[in-house]
């Protein structure tokens, strides 16, 4: 007796569903090991991406409706640096040459987002929870994939998703993570702003005199007021704001200027924040 269709396309939904899970695994698995990394203070300005993150995006970036917002992510990345790393690879024959770490980590993100996509249209059970963000922003949103992860049932022909997070070499955290707010040095003399290892050029300007006026009156315990003497400092904050998103690729302004509050209002520099005058 033959096989019915309906069976043949709850087959075929299986097998596309549990593709798309170890393809989330292995991409989150990579996002997360830049993650700690990077809360370690010990990322640099160039990453060794993972050879398999990498051809899994590469694969994302052909297979995928270039007309996506996602998709394009990751065909500018590889039209920007996918020539470029291989290249360098048949040059010193090593695997994985090293590419700027904020744009791979947008790759990532948008590979993360295209897969969750796959997942949400078959109705998939979501490794990361209805309602709750696809990429792991703390420890706590990771574990908790990563046990969804290990429970799967191992596939025909796979081994078990539990082998592949249980092999992933993780940089270790402290018991408890550390805000951002204690990685934020600004150096006035150099007229730049580091924020979790990203240096931010300050140009000659209302930011940097904005930042400078902060650092000033931390010390006397002032708050700088939104409007001033003609200066309306609101817009120097937006500025700071964008800048700091753009270098950063995360909202982090609260940890660098806090809004203080008041019948007045006004603005004082956070206290997690270093002031160096080198």
């Amino acid at each position: 007796m033959g096989t019915g269709r309906g069976e043949i396309a709850r087959r075929a939904r299986q097998q596309v569903v549990a593709e798309a899970y170890g393809t989330y695994a292995v991409l989150v698995l990579e996002h997360e090991r830049l993650r700690r990394t990077r809360w370690r203070g010990e990322l640099g300005a160039a990453w060794p991406p993972d050879p398999a993150a990498w051809s899994t995006l590469r694969f994302l970036a052909s297979v995928h409706d270039a007309a996506s917002h996602s998709t394009q992510v990751l065909l500018e990345f590889f039209g920007e640096y996918g020539g470029k790393a291989e290249e360098e690879e048949s040059r010193t024959r090593t695997i994985g040459a090293r590419v700027p770490w904020q744009p791979w980590r947008e790759a990532l993100r948008a590979g993360i987002d295209l897969v969750g996509d796959v997942l949400a249209l078959h109705g998939a059970e979501l490794p990361w929870g209805r309602g709750k963000p696809r990429v792991p922003r703390k420890r706590e949103e990771f574990e908790a994939i990563c046990g969804f992860l290990r429970d799967l049932p191992a596939e025909e022909g796979r081994p078990p998703l539990s082998d592949l997070v249980e092999a992933a070499r993780l940089p270790a955290l402290p018991h408890r993570e550390r805000p951002p707010g204690h990685r934020v040095t600004f150096y006035r003399a150099r007229q730049v702003l580091s924020v979790d290892g990203v240096r931010i050029a300050l140009p000659m300007g209302r930011e940097l005199e904005f930042l400078d006026l902060l650092a000033q009156r931390r010390r006397d315990g002032e708050v700088t007021p939104p409007n001033e003497h003609g200066t309306d400092w609101r817009h120097a904050v937006d500025n700071l704001r964008r800048r700091i998103r753009r270098m950063t690729g995360d909202n982090l302004m609260h940890c660098v200027v806090l809004s203080a509050r008041g019948p007045v209002g006004g603005y004082r520099l956070a206290a997690g924040v270093r002031v160096r005058d080198d």
